[in-house]
């Protein structure tokens, strides 16, 4: 299975003693699923059979795209900064960002954190983004990283105390 964190998969012991033995529980969004650990072993010859199928799948369809998708909120959030942003002018901007994230378009999100300009941005916006992404920062959002040092110099330059800012972020 491919590791995703739409998808969260445990290994439990769960039931009494007439039955105990070891759960896999997959869950997605709000459905959750129960596998023994058999289901997991399939032999060569499924593997082969799983191959050969998605081969013929592949040649006979096209990859399906995906919807499209609203990012009208990363207007709001590209806005020059006029002075100090209420929580009325950053909600629409972490609200889709957040909505991108459930719907696991990192490569989206990773590409807007990179068109993201912090020289004209608001303090309060730039750490809004950084927040909001934290949790999938490194495998899911590679370029987060370097966000995070672009808002660091750019805080520092504005002489702004960094360190108290993006602390828990550092």
């Amino acid at each position: 299975m491919r590791d995703n964190p739409c998808v969260s998969y445990k290994l439990t012991t769960s039931g009494d003693e007439s039955f105990s033995q070891n759960l896999i529980v997959v869950v997605k969004g709000s459905q959750s699923f129960y596998y023994s650990p058999a289901d997991f072993q399939p032999t060569i010859e499924k593997l082969r059979v799983i191959r050969d199928n998605k081969r013929k799948i592949s040649k006979l369809s096209k990859p399906a795209a995906k919807p499209s998708i609203d990012i009208s909120w990363f207007d709001l959030a590209m806005q020059p900064a006029r002075g100090p942003l209420k929580p009325v002018d950053i909600i629409p901007v972490i609200a889709g960002l957040t909505s991108l994230l459930k719907e696991c378009y990192f490569d989206e999100v990773n590409f807007l954190l990179k068109s993201f300009k912090v020289k004209d941005a608001a303090p309060e916006m730039m750490v809004a983004l950084l927040r909001t992404t934290f949790l999938l920062k490194g495998k899911y959002l590679p370029y987060w990283s370097k966000f995070l040092r672009q808002v660091r110099d750019e805080l520092t330059s504005r002489k702004l105390d960094s360190e108290a800012i993006l602390r828990g972020l550092v």
